[in-house]
């Protein structure tokens, strides 16, 4: 039987910003928390480590990702071809 591996989440660095925060600002911290352990979970399958998905979701493009899924389900292929690509084409 095939173990999954233990995807490690990190916790946001920007909560003031970011994702984190802009789902804060909408809803509440308890909201923000389990947006951010969604979302971290579909960047890390998506192919960032966890260090990257942090930094990721705590850059403007993660505030900007943040906006779009306040108002809807945001896929893991959208996630990749639209945002991830956009971050790292700014780094």
């Amino acid at each position: 039987m095939r173990r999954r591996a233990k995807t490690t989440i990190l916790p946001s660095q920007n909560c003031a910003f970011g994702f984190y925060g802009t789902v804060a600002d909408h809803h509440d911290w308890v909201a923000a928390e389990r947006e951010w352990q969604k979302m971290s979970r579909r960047c890390i399958k998506a192919g960032l480590s966890s260090e990257a998905c942090r930094d990721f979701l705590d850059s403007r493009v993660g505030r900007a990702l943040a906006d779009q899924v306040l108002e809807r389900d945001v896929s893991a292929s959208e996630l990749k071809k639209d945002y991830i690509d956009w971050w790292r084409s700014t780094k």
